[in-house]
């Protein structure tokens, strides 16, 4: 999965992560499940998760999703 300005939130704390050396700074939080930066920012582990399996035809994923509240 390519982790790009497609998936990346907008907002201050994402704007550095838009620099491919400060996006691969990121480190796994086992406490939060899901990958983090120095700056405090992270990203909701569904959300990953939405990005990686979107284009799956699977009426259970994407009722899953739309639980979450992505399209």
């Amino acid at each position: 999965m390519q982790l790009t300005s497609a998936i990346l939130p907008t907002g201050p704390v994402f704007e550095p992560l838009r620099d491919v050396s400060e996006f691969a700074r990121f480190r796994v939080d086992t406490e939060l499940e899901t990958i983090t930066w120095p700056n405090g920012a992270d990203l909701a582990p569904e959300r990953i998760y939405f990005q990686a399996f979107k284009d799956e035809d699977n009426p259970a994923l994407q009722a899953r999703f739309r639980k979450w509240g992505y399209p």
